[in-house]
């Protein structure tokens, strides 16, 4: 008998699976930390992933965004044959973008590590203190900087690595597409089982570099994973329903999408150019710094993705329905709860994350090659990315909302202000807080993001957004702060018994007894203010 599943225990599976995502992601870069630290090697894969992942991710991310919409559309009005038609003719021709794409990234792997890498000399001298000094050194030297890049056996070891990276590519946008095509469909569980599968070939492949002492092979680790996983997408859609047809035919119903996926590209890859300019910039730092700020990534994902992604992934599909079947009432009801709930879990989180951030990467990955000046240099960034987690939650959702009602206009136009407010900031920050100001910069512009999208969308439907609503986030980040600063003392007068003790599991139960004091004080006040939005995440734990 097949068993009958609600959203709320999706919501909870969906979490619980992604944590476990996130563990092997985290068990993947905690070996690669104890061997590698912050070295040139994790600094030079970090920089190669990052290359093609900039265009890859930006076109994955916005035909499969655009992809639901569409389908959904086509399904309705035309039936599963044509629905099914539409995505074949789609990954076909993102096949032929995806080829030729790799082989011209593979062709000219060592010119792209040279324009997307600095040179190993301080980033402004010291002479550049106001804005104007630092903007002009930096044009008049834009020529060396997009001619000289890395150098030596970092640059040829980033090189092997971005042609490799390239090459994969294919995989990964023919399986984003199955991928939203079994969101589609509700099937939420198998394609993070999916997932898993580049996380554990890479963690092998870690094991393998370091027994042959050639850390050439770590990047084969993805490659292979990102194949299987592939083929474990199209054997589940074609369980679900999915017939692949050899057909190229730009149809209008194809058209559509890639007319709604350029603007979306550009909306959505604002975020990952942000992030690759920062560890583009961080190149001409000291080494370490391009890996500091990758680590620091990880532990903000880890967060947002046990949040606003399950939020998002199990309510996108939703809003895009009530969309495409005019059910305004529905949308903003899906829409209201959903952003509710991002930001009733990211106020605390973000708070902890700012107080915090020194013990949670001492307990993550200092060990090995991972020492204290790898600490150090991480919490660094970490700290600085936190000051923006809970405003790139609200503008991730906020963006999945606008895409739902096919508007990618918006979150195009504000995305390129953001790259802006990075790129400027960047600008202003880098010569006296190194990797930790461009860390600031992103959080800077995920901040400019969301207060924009949200004057947009009052703006488009006041009551989405309305007095009533702003009082509620008061109110949360009011009883957030209550709570996080009533555990902080007990953090700090308990802390003086481990002050002395340099072992992991002391501080790892320090730092989970207060946790665990945080979550049971902001409950308590949740019910005792009577938070109605409480009920929506008591809804998505509870299994009914």
């Amino acid at each position: 008998m097949k068993i009958v599943r609600s959203s709320a225990q999706i919501a909870l599976i969906m979490a619980l699976l992604t944590l476990i995502s996130k563990i092997l992601g985290f068990i993947r870069e905690m070996f690669m930390a104890n061997y590698y630290g912050t070295s040139y090697i994790a600094d030079t894969l970090n920089i190669a992933s990052n290359i093609p992942g900039m265009i890859f991710a930006g076109i994955l991310g916005a035909t499969a965004t655009s992809f639901i919409p569409v389908f959904s559309k086509t399904m309705e009005s035309r039936g599963v044959r044509d629905a099914n038609l539409f995505t074949s003719r789609l990954i076909n021709i993102l096949i032929c973008v995806s080829v030729v794409s790799s082989l011209v990234g593979i062709l000219f792997s060592r010119q792209l590590v040279t324009i997307f890498t600095m040179p190993d000399t301080d980033a402004f001298p010291a002479f550049a203190d106001t804005f104007g000094e630092k903007a002009h050194w930096l044009l008049t030297h834009a020529g060396l900087y997009l001619t000289h890049g890395w150098t030596g056996e970092k640059a040829a070891l980033a090189t092997f690595f971005v042609k490799v990276t390239f090459s994969f590519c294919l995989f990964s946008t023919v399986g984003g597409i199955l991928e939203s095509y079994l969101k589609y469909k509700n099937i939420f569980i198998a394609p993070i089982f999916a997932g898993y599968l580049i996380n554990l070939a890479a963690i092998c492949f870690v094991f393998v570099a370091v027994r042959t002492q050639d850390p050439r092979l770590l990047v084969f680790g993805m490659f292979i994973g990102n194949a299987i996983r592939t083929a474990a997408l199209c054997v589940l859609a074609k369980k679900e329903g999915f017939k692949y047809s050899l057909d190229f035919r730009m149809t209008d119903t194809v058209r559509r999408i890639f007319s709604l996926a350029m603007p979306v590209f550009l909306g959505s890859t604002a975020g990952s150019i942000n992030l690759f300019v920062n560890k583009a910039l961080a190149s001409g730092l000291p080494t370490g710094r391009v890996a500091a700020l990758n680590y620091a990534e990880l532990l903000i994902s880890l967060i947002t993705g046990l949040t606003a992604t399950v939020v998002g992934t199990i309510l996108y599909p939703k809003m895009a329905q009530a969309y495409s079947l005019a059910d305004e009432k529905r949308f903003a009801e899906i829409f209201s709860s959903g952003l509710a709930v991002i930001i009733l879990i990211g106020a605390p989180f973000t708070l902890g994350a700012l107080l915090y951030s020194e013990i949670t990467v001492q307990i993550v990955f200092e060990r090995g090659a991972f020492g204290f000046a790898s600490t150090v240099l991480t919490a660094d960034a970490f700290f600085f990315y936190a000051v923006g987690m809970l405003a790139s939650m609200v503008q991730g959702f906020l963006t999945s909302a606008l895409y739902s009602r096919h508007n990618a206009k918006t979150p195009l136009v504000v995305s390129a202000f953001a790259v802006i407010v990075n790129a400027t900031a960047n600008l202003l920050l880098i010569h006296s807080m190194k990797h930790g100001g461009l860390a600031l910069g992103w959080s800077l512009a995920a901040i400019f993001s969301a207060v924009l999208l949200i004057f947009a969308i009052r703006r488009r439907n006041p009551s989405a957004l309305g007095g009533s609503f702003v009082k509620y986030s008061a109110l949360i980040c009011i009883l957030s702060a209550i709570a996080v600063g009533v555990a902080y003392l007990f953090f700090l007068v308990v802390g003086t018994l481990f002050a002395s003790n340099g072992w992991v599991l002391p501080r790892m139960i320090h730092l989970g007894a207060t946790v665990l004091l945080t979550s049971g004080i902001y409950l308590l006040l949740l019910k005792i203010f009577r938070v109605r939005e409480l009920n929506h995440l008591r809804d998505m734990l509870k299994m009914s």
